[in-house]
């Protein structure tokens, strides 16, 4: 089902592209971004945010977008660099990890990531001789179909803004990130008893103590704003609306 659905949006990306929707989009939208660092590339951020929101897919929202942003921003002269590192970065997170010149972090030091893999090798060493019963349960033990986790917030700090320093978290993936070290860390699941409701496999959920949710920090001119898991999944999340409200309007100001 899921890879019918991905034509379906590339096929939507190329209607909106070809009844000049974009270019009237963005004509309305060049006052509004002038004043900006960057101008028109916040709208790639911006569309990206709220169509994998809709979405749920960073692959359908990638396509979907850069077949609007892309021509338009190649027109007005935007680096190519820039115009697809922004369409790439805003639909996934993956690619700041552990990588140079970003604080996300799956683990903060090689000590961490040594007992980690320890850990894991201990418990795949004891899987090798479990019951043929247990290999449904084995088999989902690394999965994240929905788990609700209570977020301690940073109230004072603007992504904390209004929160009264709770927050609640959809986690439907296996990510975790460490604290950043250089940043804010605005949004943490302090422990394990941060976990609410929902299933999340026992492997994931015994590694999401003392994790980083929600972060920021700055590089160069501006904020990177991290978000581990989606604020508006699929446009039903409330919780995540005010926080990502937040990170658009007030980080930075």
């Amino acid at each position: 089902m899921q890879l019918l659905i991905l034509p379906l949006f590339i096929w939507m990306g190329e209607i909106l592209y070809r009844t000049r929707l974009s270019e009237d989009l963005f004509k309305g939208l060049a006052p509004w971004m002038n004043n900006l660092p960057g101008r028109l590339l916040h709208t790639n951020i911006v569309g990206c945010t709220f169509f994998a929101a809709v979405s749920g897919s960073s692959a359908a929202t990638l396509t979907t977008v850069g077949k609007m942003s892309v021509p338009e921003l190649r027109k007005r002269k935007y680096p190519e660099n820039l115009t697809i590192g922004t369409l790439a970065g805003s639909s996934t997170l993956g690619l700041f990890v552990d990588q140079e010149g970003y604080g996300l972090k799956t683990y903060s030091t090689a000590e961490q990531k040594k007992a980690a893999d320890k850990r894991a090798e201990e418990i795949a060493t004891k899987e090798r001789l479990a019951p043929h019963k247990q290999a449904e349960r084995l088999a989902i033990s690394n999965e994240a179909t929905g788990a609700i986790y209570q977020v301690t917030m940073d109230a004072t700090h603007p992504l904390g803004y209004g929160t009264q320093g709770i927050y609640y978290t959809l986690k439907n993936n296996s990510n975790r990130y460490a604290y950043l070290e250089h940043g804010v860390n605005a949004g943490i699941i302090q422990s394990a008893n941060a976990y609410r409701t929902g299933f999340i496999g026992y492997k994931i959920k015994e590694q999401m103590a003392e994790s980083m949710v929600i972060g920021t920090e700055r590089i160069g001119r501006g904020h990177v704003v991290y978000f581990a898991d989606n604020p508006i999944f699929r446009g039903f999340w409330e919780s995540g609306k005010l926080v990502l409200s937040n990170a658009i309007f007030m980080v930075g100001q």
